[in-house]
């Protein structure tokens, strides 16, 4: 994915209106994925906790810290 850097491989990206859905394989070192995004409206946006699971051992599951939030400024605004 264009700008994603991260330590698993994704195997493919479903881009959806409101989420992105990675699927890849990962090993027990797995620790990070950073993404880039572009944003289209200027605001302040509360930013959804990641979700993580297995597809075949639903009991193998993460999730990030929840309450993070993003402002987006409009262009030429400091």
């Amino acid at each position: 994915m264009a700008g994603a850097k991260s330590n698993w491989n994704i195997t493919y990206a479903d881009v959806r209106e409101d989420r992105v859905v990675f699927y890849g394989t990962v090993s027990k070192d797995f620790s990070e994925i950073t993404y880039r995004i572009k944003a289209t409206n200027s605001g302040r946006f509360t930013v959804p906790p990641a979700y993580a699971e297995s597809m075949y051992e639903r009991n193998v599951q993460a999730r990030s810290a929840a309450d993070q939030s993003l402002t987006v400024d409009a262009p030429g605004k400091k």
